[in-house]
């Protein structure tokens, strides 16, 4: 039987008696009452301290995350004088201090398992945590199906599903909640199960998990909300990994989007500047209007389009960032169009942008040009296609390919499970090639020729 509040915190025998115990009621207290019933599933770090029945099972599942745990991080937090009021803490059995150790252990791996560069969006939303067990438990959950990946068994995949299951109750109660559609944390709650859903799949086989679900409903959920709300912290950051991801559905479903509005394209940038990836999605966006079944094209807004893609390769390659120290090889980049040669670029996220702005370049010559032995864009008569060389799409898929093979884009290369910052990025190019198939898929050796020749079955399969 649960204690009261009171009982709890004084650390007295409680008899449970309702609306207030005993214990209170003669010791001249007021009873705090007692906490709902929730299935709290957590993790302890002193399994000395758990249930009998928990200590195998949780302490194996956290052993690593505290073996590889970096120097102590203390957590910035408005709310940290007040963390035992917050939702996440009150239904778990934890004290403020236990908790944030073991939520900081967990997700601190995480970030270092997964970013591979400073903007990446699990830092950006760090400071959202702590504050809702919903997403609290969303951001365990993903956390711990990332340690599964490792090798140690079905501990870590047994608590992370423990830990989804969760979440998604609690989820579903805010969202239930009077006004709950209007709380922006639901839709980066829904953006981190979109990410626990692909993750337990092949990179080239997400489109059969629950991932379009989740990541449909966080489009919803934004749209709903409006583009005001997403203007900066965590949820500027969050909105922009949803955006992302939503483009390749869009590209994926052939279908537009609400994002390539205008509003949707300047109000959540309202207190922030535009980064050169931001103003290259909106590009993006520009292209699955054009993509979709729906759209009736022209050769005019096919130009429009190449030709922002080529200024924004020209501003890009101009920006700041390859004038900095800590890009050696900057002087020797050049404003061409090629970007063949890898060894210049000078950081993971210059190759991250190399590849999208590749693959939508590929995707935009293939709309247009369209080889005869790939699906043509039904949409797309013969009066309205731009005559590019043949020998372009070729070239572009080759670059890619090379492009896709460097170290920070992880196993991007490979079928088997998992989810890196870099894996993420290669979604979108991979799925490209898919669709790009040519007859020749020379390019960047025996494994990758045999890898990239069964691509478009394994993309496709579940698509649609």
């Amino acid at each position: 039987m649960a204690p009261c509040r009171t009982c709890r915190s004084r650390k007295k025998a409680c008899n449970g008696a309702r609306p207030e115990c005993s214990t209170c009621r003669i010791s001249g207290r007021q009873c705090a009452g007692y906490e709902p019933h929730v299935k709290g599933v957590f993790v302890n770090l002193d399994a000395t301290t758990m249930e009998s029945r928990m200590k195998s099972l949780i302490g194996n599942a956290i052993e690593e995350a505290k073996a590889r745990k970096p120097e102590p991080v203390h957590v910035k937090n408005p709310r940290q004088d007040n963390l035992m009021s917050t939702t996440a803490l009150s239904t778990l059995d934890l004290s403020p201090g236990e908790f944030q150790t073991h939520f900081l252990a967990l997700w601190t791996y995480f970030k270092e398992a997964y970013a591979r560069t400073p903007s990446c969006w699990s830092v950006g939303v760090s400071n959202l945590s702590l504050d809702s067990k919903a997403l609290d438990m969303a951001l365990i959950s993903l956390a711990t199906i990332r340690l599964s990946f490792t090798g140690h068994g079905n501990n870590y995949l047994v608590f992370s599903l423990s830990a989804y299951n969760t979440g998604l109750q609690a989820f579903r109660r805010i969202l239930q909640s009077p006004r709950g559609e209007s709380n922006p944390q639901l839709v980066v709650i829904s953006l981190i199960f979109t990410l626990f859903e692909a993750s337990q799949r092949q990179p080239t086989r997400i489109y059969e998990s629950g991932w379009e679900g989740h990541l449909t409903g966080a489009l919803a959920l934004m749209k709903c909300q409006g583009p005001g709300r997403f203007q900066n912290g965590g949820f500027h950051v969050a909105f922009k990994k949803v955006r992302e991801m939503a483009v390749l559905l869009a590209f994926t479903k052939r279908e537009g989007t609400f994002l390539a509005e205008s509003q949707w394209m300047e109000i959540p940038w309202k207190m922030v500047e535009k980064t050169s990836r931001d103003r290259l999605f909106d590009i993006a966006l520009r292209m699955t209007t054009l993509y979709s079944r729906e759209c009736q094209n022209s050769s005019r807004q096919y130009k429009e389009i190449y030709d922002d893609l080529l200024a924004w390769k020209r501003d890009w390659l101009r920006s700041e960032i390859f004038v900095s120290a800590e890009c050696p090889n900057s002087s020797s980049l050049s404003l061409s169009l090629s970007l063949s040669d890898t060894t210049l670029f000078p950081n993971n996220e210059f190759s991250y942008t190399s590849a999208e702005y590749t693959a939508l370049l590929l995707l935009l010559t293939h709309m247009t040009f369209q080889p005869s032995n790939v699906p043509s864009n039904p949409n797309l008569t013969t009066s309205t296609k731009i005559n590019y060389p043949e020998t372009e799409v070729q070239p572009l898929r080759t670059t890619l390919q090379t492009i896709l093979t460097l170290p920070c884009f992880g196993r991007a290369l490979s079928d088997a499970p998992g989810i890196t910052e870099g894996r993420c990025r290669s979604l979108f190019p991979i799925w490209v090639l898919s669709q790009t198939t040519c007859t020749s898929n020379a390019g960047v050796g025996d494994y990758e020729d045999e890898w990239w020749g069964g691509l478009y079955g394994r993309v496709n399969f579940g698509v649609g």
